[in-house]
């Protein structure tokens, strides 16, 4: 992490990028061998180096691409997404209530996390009740900003 904190500037023209371009959403793996689904909260932003390394440098996660002639993906996940939505949420406007989703979705994940994570089955079971039910609203806070049914099977389609 760099020394030096990004301006509120910076913060203004990350936020405006992050609404416009990036993808907030909460992620599941799945782990059928210990029977438990694990849950985290994401962001990915798809653009130009240039526009992504700001990013990377104050709030870490990778970035990657698929060959020499395509965009950039940058990706954050858990407590550096949550840090990410903690610190932009102030200049969040379109994606405010979705960005409060995901933050009292990330600060539950770490209570549970510190009281004991996933060894304690009951509180982990609770926990994976209210996320899938966090991260329905959450899809279905993406798919309301779809106009078009080609636009919301796509959506669909991706996020199944």
């Amino acid at each position: 992490m760099p020394k030096t904190q990004p301006t509120e500037d910076t913060l203004k023209q990350l936020a405006e990028i992050l609404e416009t371009k990036g993808s907030l959403s909460i992620g599941m793996d799945n782990y059928p061998q210990r029977n438990y689904k694990y849950f985290y909260e994401q962001c990915r932003i798809h653009g130009l180096k240039y526009e992504l390394q700001p990013f990377r440098r104050w709030f870490g996660g990778s970035l990657s691409t698929n060959g020499p002639r395509c965009k950039y993906i940058w990706r954050v996940t858990s407590n550096q997404a949550l840090k990410l939505f903690e610190t932009l949420r102030p200049f969040a406007t379109a994606r405010g209530d979705l960005l409060n989703a995901l933050i009292a979705f990330g600060k539950a994940r770490q209570a549970v996390i510190e009281a004991g994570g996933s060894a304690d089955e009951a509180n982990w079971k609770r926990f994976q009740e209210t996320a899938q039910q966090i991260r329905e609203e959450v899809r279905d806070w993406n798919r309301k900003k779809f106009r078009t049914k080609k636009m919301l099977n796509e959506f669909d389609r991706k996020s199944a």
